[in-house]
């Protein structure tokens, strides 16, 4: 309870006065579009450049998950080999036959998990960028919309702006 006083307290000491004189025009806030064409711009720049790391990075981590599953598919194909070489002969298997199949599996196994988790990652970063590189495209119409006109046969300039 003593917290909750001492916080009303804080809070009730904290508060700003209100301004006694009015505000002047020069402290009034532009009405330039200006400024917010190139915020727009700025951002529209930087999540454009974002959207396109995040498809490199996409496309990296697709590129690996081809090579995790070629490579599985080929520590599968080893496997599948040495255990038709051991089946030829009816023999138990031999200390180093046995620990060359299970490494072979383990690797084989170790590269689907590979594939499977770039595949997803792969995915999630291509939504992404895509996502961001639309955003820039609709923040550089907006910048755009709200760019200066140029009248033809210059007759003046006008501003243009669309909703």
């Amino acid at each position: 309870m003593t917290a909750t006083i001492l916080l009303a307290a804080a809070l009730t000491i904290a508060q700003v006065p209100a301004p006694t004189t009015p505000l002047t025009p020069a402290d009034a806030p532009s009405t330039d579009p200006a400024p917010r064409r190139t915020h727009l711009l700025r951002r529209a720049e930087i999540l454009g450049w974002t959207g396109a790391a995040a498809l490199i990075l996409g496309a990296g981590f697709l590129t690996y998950s081809i090579a995790s599953m070629a490579g599985g598919d080929k520590k599968a194909d080893r496997y599948n080999a040495l255990v038709d070489q051991v089946n030829l002969v009816p023999r138990p298997l031999h200390a180093d036959e046995r620990a060359q199949l299970d490494r072979i599996y383990r690797d084989g196994k170790a590269e689907n998990r590979n594939a499977i988790i770039c595949g997803v990652t792969a995915g999630v970063f291509t939504v992404i960028g895509a996502a961001l590189l639309g955003r820039a495209r609709v923040l550089r119409r907006s910048a755009r919309d709200i760019s200066p006109l140029v009248l033809p046969r210059g007759l003046g300039v006008g501003w243009r702006v669309q909703f």
